[in-house]
């Protein structure tokens, strides 16, 4: 198999535009996620104990804020290991690039 920095680069940048994403899609997981829960348990609770005791939306909505902000934190975590490896791969590259030039230099006597 032949080197081919292009398929690292293409790697690279599918993991910067993943990275620019994944905050948002992160945070939007663990809100959904969350509501659903937490509005499926106040309304199980509320069907089995006979009561409306919990105000099911602003609980589940509270729930899904906090959720939601716990969402965004990971996702910068995830984010910034993603954008961590596009760096590694460009710093590969350009190491080919400098080692490449290093070798024709030697070749060619310079």
């Amino acid at each position: 198999m032949k080197y081919d920095e292009q398929i690292l680069l293409k790697g690279a940048i599918s993991l910067e535009a993943r990275a620019s994403q994944i905050v948002f899609w992160t945070a939007a997981r663990y809100l959904a996620i969350t509501f659903t829960v937490a509005w499926l348990g106040i309304s199980g609770y509320d069907l089995l104990s006979h009561s409306n005791e919990f105000p099911q939306l602003p609980v589940a909505g509270i729930c899904a804020a906090i959720a939601m902000l716990i969402g965004v934190f990971v996702g910068r975590d995830h984010a910034f290991d993603l954008r961590l490896q596009a760096q590694q791969l460009f710093a590969l590259v350009q190491i080919a690039r400098n080692t490449s030039k290093t070798e024709a230099e030697v070749l060619v006597g310079k």
